[in-house]
């Protein structure tokens, strides 16, 4: 070969070699600085949604504090199955059971007036024990843990 062939492929696997090194480092920079962009508007977006998640939360809170405060069978109903587990040493009051199911048939009759359950996914009361009382996903089911309804148990999940 002659020596202009030889430094022209020479020249020119320096070139290639130097053209690969650039687009390496283009492609490593490029994809850090999209990590660093997703990164960064993952976190602004999980900023916000639990904003919002903490919003509802404190909706519902409200929306059930003024249920609870305006309707006196709703409040009447939650007091007595919650009160009513002790029979104050009197003895043959009715069983847990039939208080818990008291409550459930009081609560199935009373909420589909109320516009609370229509605008809720899901819709529970329990006892402040967290005995279940009445279940919007399966209103004839009623004095377990409230993560025996399915939504909710998802929800802890």
């Amino acid at each position: 070969m002659r020596f202009r062939t030889k430094l022209f492929l020479v020249i020119g696997g320096l070139v290639a070699v130097a053209l690969a090194a650039a687009l390496e480092v283009v492609r490593a920079e490029t994809e850090r600085r999209v990590r660093e962009d997703f990164y960064e508007r993952f976190a602004r977006t999980l900023g916000a949604f639990r904003q919002i998640q903490e919003q509802r939360r404190s909706a519902v809170r409200d929306e059930a504090t003024a249920l609870a405060m305006s309707n006196t069978v709703f409040r009447t109903v939650l007091s007595s199955a919650t009160v009513a587990e002790d029979d104050l040493g009197f003895g043959g009051g009715p069983s847990r059971e039939e208080q818990l199911r008291d409550a459930n048939l009081r609560l199935r009759s009373l909420l589909p007036t109320l516009a609370v359950t229509e605008r809720h996914d899901v819709f529970a009361v329990a006892t402040a024990a967290g005995e279940l009382i009445y279940s919007h996903a399966d209103p004839r089911y009623f004095g377990d843990s409230l993560l025996g309804v399915a939504p909710i148990a998802r929800a802890a999940e």
